[in-house]
């Protein structure tokens, strides 16, 4: 499942923000813009594994590039900024996940909070180069020097006048977002497509205030979300599906301990790293890492994305391939099951 990958180039964002230019040793990745890769490194003689999303797009960028911003005592993001140099290895798994771009003639609105802004410039960069779409960023972040791709997003701004428009929000200066802010953002724009990725009050601010009939799409990192239906989530990760055309992309670290934004008073980007919620964690898998255990062409895949669809016909949470294990143990293709989640639970 994983394999090295070489630094090429590493980019200082911003003071606690560092994006990594990868060569994978077998060649380069093929994935889509708003994907991410799971890392693996061993810290202090443990294995970790976190997902980081990718900055560049396909369409736009020859690099891969993925962007690590500094977490107030997270051991692999601090690992990572600290002891990774140029020529270095690191051991990546290929590119997955579903927060990428639909079609759509509608306007996309991207909202980021501190560091989600990373795969919501993958996705803009990706539907300026193939789409004739409008583009508009709210970006949120607590401070001037904390606002990640500043100078990006100003070149795109001048590459595409007429279609890309980026709004800062600074808490410093503007207190935090509300929902005020945003309706103000919005505007006409109310059946645009609107893609979300940043801390959960901040994300769950913005779903409340989104009321349609645009289509919203959210990336999750961390604890599970609520209504999940698996209390022991601890394992890839997988999509929750919500009512109404909305969708939730939900993110966890490849075994046991989690690192994603979090919700802080001291911050935006203030993030946690959660235990394994018992001895034994089970794993969700999505199917990209289905596809890495069973083998794209497998019959399996699409009897597990027939059970879901049958499932969420018949108004129920959905299913989920459940894989139990201990964090940190490799996952075996012989112990995927699908599990139900409770008829109760709200989110897929």
């Amino acid at each position: 499942m994983f394999q090295h990958a070489r630094v090429t180039r590493i980019v200082k964002e911003t003071d606690d923000a560092r994006s990594f230019v990868l060569a994978p040793h077998d060649g380069p990745f093929t994935y889509r813009a708003g994907q991410f890769c799971n890392f693996k490194v061993t810290v202090d003689g443990t294995e970790l594994y976190r997902s980081y999303s990718m900055s560049s797009a396909p369409e736009t960028d020859t690099e891969l590039m993925v962007t690590v911003k500094r977490v107030p005592g997270g051991k692999v993001s601090n690992w990572l900024l600290d002891n990774v140099s140029e020529g270095d290895d690191l051991e990546i798994s290929r590119p997955t996940g579903t927060f990428c771009l639909r079609e759509s003639p509608e306007p996309l609105l991207g909202f980021s909070g501190g560091s989600g802004i990373t795969p919501i410039l993958s996705l803009a960069k990706s539907t300026l180069a193939t789409t004739d779409r409008p583009v508009r960023l709210l970006c949120a972040d607590r401070d001037h020097p904390s606002a990640i791709f500043e100078s990006v997003l100003d070149a795109l701004v001048a590459q595409y006048p007429d279609r890309l428009t980026v709004v800062r929000h600074l808490d410093d200066e503007k207190g935090l977002l509300d929902a005020e802010a945003i309706r103000a953002f919005v505007g006409t724009d109310v059946g645009a497509d609107s893609y979300l990725c940043g801390p959960e009050p901040f994300m769950d601010l913005i779903e409340s205030t989104l009321t349609g009939p645009g289509r919203v799409f959210s990336e999750r990192f961390g604890a599970a979300p609520r209504g999940c239906g698996f209390r022991d989530c601890g394992g890839i990760g997988h999509r929750c599906a919500g009512r109404r055309g909305r969708e939730r992309g939900h993110r966890h670290d490849l075994r046991g301990a989690q690192e994603g934004f979090g919700a802080s008073p001291e911050g935006r980007d203030a993030a946690r790293e959660c235990p394994p919620r018992g001895p034994d964690p089970a794993v969700l898998l999505r199917d990209g890492q289905l596809r890495h255990l069973y083998g794209a062409g497998d019959r399996r895949l699409r009897d597990h994305a027939h059970q879901r669809r049958t499932q969420r016909r018949r108004g129920r949470g959905g299913l989920c391939a459940h894989v139990p294990g201990r964090a940190g143990h490799p996952v075996d293709q012989g112990q995927v099951r699908v599990t139900k989640n409770p008829p109760r639970a709200r989110f897929w």
